[in-house]
């Protein structure tokens, strides 16, 4: 007992004092924690462990997922004669064959199995030639193949989305899909694709010829053959033509036997049939305006805060094989005359507002290296390397970009970037909106060339489908190049019918006891591009006033119709687009600033977009082709020669 009494007296002590300690640490400051030094390595180990652990539970759960997988691979197989559709047909008879190969070869690498017609398919009032893909949907991945074919509708009601919410291939990629919902098309004979799609390009024609015509129809390796041939030297039409029955569109390549190599026919037909395109031997070439096709010289910029998007670009440039330096804002900081190095800066998107981009890291603390050390050994086989992330551009590169567009350079920007040229002043007559009721995230969206003269439309239709996400909204000024408030391009207009006054529009305000005069002669409404001031107006514009020739060219603009709009994805508030500039070309000095509202690069997503940036880069001593609308430029004017 006495033992007992004891341990309880003994327990009773130890408890009070273990409690009068808590208390005391309690109010007592917490001991600094040990520093945690966080990695990529760390990044990367913790999902090497979410893989392993995965893999230990499906391992360890094998029966139950067959089991899942095969009733899920059964039910897509039903899908075809249960929800539908029956297929996706992808016609053989369209232009873009190379394009529509590709697409094939994605759809393959995610599981999804795609078929050639043996013949004609003829399903009701359709008809498909031989040869066109068909992809069923009685396959274990239909459910794949629908969900990247088919279109998206993405609710404005539900909870904001994180990324974008329409991504149908064709559209993006600019190729004809058909969603087949009659059952008989499964009964079509068709031959299972085992390999890689692949179109085999030709040379037609006699070997005695004038020369050769590749028709323009915005297949991406007509840039690869442009580069890859860049010792030839090549013309690109300034307009539509015919050469017996054939239909050749603005822009196509016109290559003289005459003033090239002997072994021309060699180099061109190797390069076409390795590219899947089409050279036409001549006897006689076209009677059509055309200018020399450049082979420019590209750079590719970025910032040291973010280099995922401009990523998008190199992969592409990196596939198609046309070359181009990478440079840093920090190179375009340091290098006065950008000129002498390059034809076409491009900026792919970065998010910020201009004065962030500009600025980049702040100049504070240690300096920031990205390079190849001890500490970071795995950074020596970066495509580009700084002692210093910090500082970007600065306006010292503001102006270098300035004097790089005056001395006749192409500057590209895209998306947010175009934020920069606007509001430090290296453009005119361009303004940025914001959004108050557009809900547009990540989606696609028709639109139409407004300037089917302008170079970066060659080889389109008159329509094309665009990715874009909310921003930037443009306002286009073409009477005095502000870029702002009324009288800009492209916006709502209300009918001036009748003066101002008392009344609606169709019940003017009478004068009561007076004559009235006759009504002024109606003026005709003037085009886009005309003036539409008087001369007086303009002689009181002075030096504010823009000549035609240097206003900006709106090349694309977003459906004017809201209705027809959205192809797919989300939209709400879509008065606030319709009609918008999506593409505008504005001459500066001897060169040019292209601005790009949609993305024409993203996530291997937007090929059909790609070269609307390829045309501006191949013509970018020649957008100054002369439109319906303005009087074309001397080339190498000045401001001050155009007014």
């Amino acid at each position: 007992m006495a033992f007992r009494a004891f341990g309880r007296t003994v327990s009773d002590t130890m408890d009070r004092t273990v409690n009068q300690q808590a208390q005391r640490d309690w109010f007592r400051p917490n001991p600094p924690l040990p520093r945690v030094k966080w990695s990529l390595r760390n990044n990367v180990n913790m999902q090497q462990s979410g893989i392993l652990l995965a893999m230990n539970f499906v391992a360890n759960n094998k029966d139950r997922f067959l089991q899942n997988f095969y009733i899920k691979s059964k039910r897509a197989v039903a899908k075809a004669t249960n929800e539908g559709p029956a297929a996706y047909v992808i016609p053989a008879d369209q232009s873009r064959l190379v394009e529509a190969a590709d697409m094939v070869n994605l759809l393959r690498l995610m599981g999804v199995e795609v078929h050639t017609a043996n013949k004609q398919i003829t399903i009701k009032d359709q008809k498909f030639p031989a040869g066109s893909y068909v992809v069923r949907m009685d396959q274990p991945y239909s459910r794949m193949a629908d969900m990247m074919m088919d279109t998206q509708y993405y609710n404005v009601n539900d909870p904001r989305p994180y990324d974008d919410t329409g991504w149908t291939l064709g559209a993006l990629r600019n190729v004809k899909t058909v969603r087949v919902t009659d059952k008989a098309v499964l009964q079509a004979p068709a031959t299972l694709v085992t390999s890689d799609a692949r179109v085999k390009g030709k040379l037609v024609g006699s070997d005695s010829t004038a020369g050769y015509i590749i028709n323009h129809n915005t297949e991406n390796t007509l840039a690869t053959l442009r580069f890859r041939l860049k010792v030839l030297k090549v013309s690109a039409a300034e307009d539509s033509f015919k050469v017996g029955e054939q239909q050749f569109n603005a822009g196509s390549f016109i290559i003289k036997s005459e003033g090239n190599p002997a072994d021309l026919r060699k180099q061109l037909e190797s390069a076409v049939i390795e590219l899947g395109l089409t050279a036409r031997a001549v006897d006689k070439l076209p009677e059509v305006k055309s200018h020399a096709l450049a082979v420019p010289r590209i750079a590719i910029l970025h910032t040291w805060t973010n280099t995922q998007n401009e990523g998008w670009y190199r992969i592409e440039f990196d596939r198609l094989q046309i070359p181009y330096s990478y440079i840093s804002d920090q190179v375009v900081r340091s290098t006065p005359n950008l000129r002498e190095k390059y034809d076409v800066i491009i900026f792919p998107p970065l998010g910020g507002s201009a004065q962030a981009i500009v600025n980049g890291i702040p100049m504070r603390g240690e300096p920031i290296p990205w390079k190849h050390a001890d500490l970071t050994p795995n950074l020596g086989s970066s495509p580009d390397q700084t002692d210093d992330m910090r500082g970007g551009m600065g306006l010292a590169g503001v102006v270098n970009l300035q004097k790089f567009v005056h001395d006749g350079g192409l500057f590209i920007v895209v998306a947010n970037n175009v934020r920069i040229p606007i509001e430090y002043g290296l453009t005119s007559g361009v303004a940025i909106q914001e959004p108050r009721q557009l809900q547009a995230r990540g989606s696609i969206f028709n639109a139409h060339f407004s300037d089917r003269r302008s170079p970066i439309a060659y080889g389109y239709d008159e329509t094309l489908p665009i990715y874009f996400n909310q921003a930037p909204l443009f306002q286009v000024s073409t009477q005095t190049g502000g870029g702002g408030g009324g009288g800009g391009e492209g916006g709502p207009t209300t009918g001036g019918q009748r003066p101002s006054g008392r009344g609606s529009a169709t019940d003017p305000d009478i004068i009561q006891a007076m004559p009235q005069a006759s009504p002024a002669p109606s003026r005709t409404p003037a085009r886009p591009g005309e003036d539409q001031i008087t001369e007086e107006q303009r002689r009181a514009l002075g030096a504010f006033f823009t000549p035609p020739a240097q206003r900006p060219r709106v090349v694309l603009r977003f459906a004017p119709d809201e209705k027809n709009l959205l192809i797919s994805g989300m939209l709400a508030g879509g008065s606030e687009l319709a009609n918008a500039p999506a593409v505008i070309d504005v001459p500066v000095g001897r060169g040019h600033v292209v601005m790009f509202a949609n993305h024409p690069m993203w996530r291997h997503q937007t090929q059909g977009s790609f070269f609307l940036l390829f045309n501006a880069a191949l013509n970018f001593d020649s957008l100054d082709t002369e439109s319906a609308e303005q009087p074309r430029r001397r080339s190498g004017a000045s401001d001050e020669d155009a007014q």
